[in-house]
């Protein structure tokens, strides 16, 4: 009787050692089995406090220098070759300042006008697409048949 004791002894204490080496593994390994604890204590609260930092940039308002007067004249044809509708605006060389704003339809083409008029401007005119930067006429169109043509390929070439 005794030596069948012995061996469950034996059995027992092997057991118990491997019960103790995979609980021990469990233990080094605890986050790779069962993920990152939940961290709610306060420190891991936001801190509601601080204000919220706003991503985006402040617009720029835009400015325009003049260039040099070449002497060409004419009127400005815009042509939208894109689907939408864009705004297209005119920077007076005398003042910097801005003179008009026109918007054209998508896929079309028209002389910029004035009460109905086409009128003439000069290659020191700013020119402005949507909020883009402000270019000089004769910088961002094709002068063409004594006129300037305005597109989106002209202006961002």
């Amino acid at each position: 009787m005794a030596e069948g004791r012995g061996h469950t002894i034996q059995i027992l204490i092997a057991v118990i050692g491997l019960v103790a080496a995979i609980g021990g593994a469990m233990l080094s390994n605890w986050q790779n089995i069962f993920g990152p604890p939940n961290d709610r204590s306060a420190a891991a609260q936001p801190n509601i406090t601080q204000p919220i930092v706003n991503p985006t940039p402040a617009p720029v308002t835009p400015s325009y220098t003049p260039v040099s007067f070449d002497g060409r004249v004419g009127m400005i044809e815009v042509r939208n070759t894109s689907l939408y509708e864009f705004k297209v605006t005119l920077w007076h060389p005398d003042s910097a300042s801005v003179f008009g704003t026109w918007s054209v339809a998508g896929t079309s083409k028209r002389h910029l006008k004035i009460q109905g008029e086409a009128f003439h401007i000069g290659n020191d005119w700013g020119v402005q697409l949507g909020d883009s930067e402000v270019k000089s006429v004769g910088r961002a169109t094709e002068w063409r048949n004594g006129e300037w043509r305005l597109s989106q390929d002209t202006f961002f070439r």
